[in-house]
């Protein structure tokens, strides 16, 4: 069975002031005990020399006297105390609270425990001159007396515990009440709320706990966002090409020869567009989302701007022309190095789309303080100055583009999640877009 937080509370704490109260009463008790002891055991010395010094005050003959008979009067003692007076030969002279031939008959002075007639006696004998006195007291008396102590002194113990306990209890609820706060709040969200919990003034103890709680609703909210957007684009974007494909294939079916040749060229395109589109939409949700891209691969400079010409380029790789300083080509972007060779793959490709066929792509890489830079450059012939702060938007396309306007938003989104950025310029002759990637060299790290 699991026991809520308020039980293993309440069952902790309570174990702890039971074992802590528990030692304490026992130790005040043992003391008590010791001192209840010692104050009867100094009752019976000073009662023995009591008797002694009213002794001192009779009569030498009535002092002599043998025949045993009860203490005058006026040496009579607390009912609770015995007291025997006897001769140093052993013969009882007087005695006082003892039955009938009682002789104790004890020759050490000092305290002594002893069965008489089968009842046990705490004694104390004292000699004085040529008289034994020995006091005595029931240990009977002696430990119901005790007890009676004891149990004084255990009550309000046993009260105090008992409210301490009330008050842990009711201490416990109270604290838990923003815990409670929290759970009542989640529990009366709706199944599609991920806002943010407002819980005011929440404890210390339960901040780290609000805190990732709001992160855990905030990337939630962010992965529903991802989805609707991922949905709403792929409805948008494929709607046409697939409306293209299936108008070629029914003008196909109805067609024979070079009309029907051409219908199927042209649904062939339509399905390759729509692939490529579907690619380009899953890259960016992907790099987009909190998937890792760590393969293992850790490749250099050198051997990402030549995947990446391969790519993209293909046959054309002759028309890129790649220049990379010496101190860059031993450096390692900080990225994973597939995410590095889509982004400059990206890059490429638009630069050898919208640039002449005949005119080549400049691909230049060096070091610049923390950043390694990848710079593509076109000579083609550039775009709008209005139109630069669109480029990274979601299905932008510059007036005659047939692209399907993810290749830069997909670059955008790698530079950013890697604490890095893209920038775009316009030429005399041309248009330059620039990666500004942090780095490490090759078995050093560079912040």
């Amino acid at each position: 069975m699991t026991l809520s937080i308020r039980a293993r509370l309440a069952l902790t704490l309570s174990s702890v002031f039971f074992v802590v109260w528990g030692c304490s009463a026992f130790w005040i008790f043992e003391h008590l005990n010791g001192q209840l002891s010692s104050v009867l055991d100094q009752r019976l010395m000073a009662s023995a020399r009591l008797v002694a010094g009213l002794i001192d005050q009779l009569p030498p003959a009535e002092a002599a006297d043998s025949k045993r008979a009860p203490l005058p009067n006026n040496l009579a003692l607390t009912d609770f105390i015995a007291c025997e007076v006897s001769s140093l030969d052993g013969d009882v002279l007087a005695s006082a609270n003892l039955p009938a031939d009682t002789n104790f008959n004890l020759s050490r002075e000092g305290f002594a425990d002893i069965v008489y007639d089968d009842e046990h006696w705490r004694t104390y004998t004292f000699i004085y001159g040529d008289y034994r006195i020995t006091t005595a007291d029931r240990q009977q008396e002696r430990d119901a007396l005790s007890r009676s102590t004891l149990m004084s002194a255990a009550l309000p113990i046993m009260a105090t515990l008992l409210v301490c306990l009330v008050m842990l209890s009711l201490g416990i609820k109270d604290g838990l009440k923003p815990l409670k706060s929290m759970r009542d709040a989640l529990r009366a969200r709706k199944i599609d709320s991920v806002e943010p919990l407002d819980i005011q003034s929440p404890p210390k103890e339960l901040q780290p706990l609000l805190a990732a709680q709001n992160a855990l609703l905030l990337r939630v909210a962010n992965a529903i966002e991802r989805e609707r957007r991922f949905t709403g684009d792929a409805a948008h974007e494929l709607r046409t090409p697939l409306t293209a494909i299936k108008t070629h294939l029914q003008l196909a079916q109805l067609a024979n020869g070079d009309r029907q040749q051409s219908a199927l060229r042209h649904a062939e395109l339509g399905a390759d567009r729509l692939q490529h589109t579907l690619e380009q939409l899953l890259m960016l949700s992907k790099v987009e989302g909190s998937l890792s891209f760590e393969d293992g691969s850790d490749y250099t400079t050198t051997q990402i701007a030549t995947f990446a010409i391969e790519d993209a380029a293909g046959q054309a790789s002759s028309r890129v022309r790649l220049h990379i300083s010496e101190q860059a080509q031993q450096a390692m972007p900080s990225l994973p190095s597939t995410l590095a060779v889509v982004a400059l793959r990206n890059l490429l490709d638009n630069a050898l789309r919208y640039s002449p066929p005949d005119s080549p792509v400049e691909l230049n890489i060096s070091l610049c303080g923390e950043f390694l830079v990848f710079a593509v450059r076109d000579h083609g012939n550039g775009i709008n100055e209005a139109d630069l702060a669109h480029l990274t938007e979601r299905f932008w396309r510059n007036p005659g583009s047939k692209g399907c306007g993810l290749g830069l938003a997909i670059v955008d989104a790698i530079m950013r999640r890697y604490a890095s950025d893209i920038t775009f310029a316009n030429l005399e002759s041309g248009f330059v877009a620039t990666l500004n990637v942090r780095y490490r060299l090759k078995n050093t790290e560079h912040a």
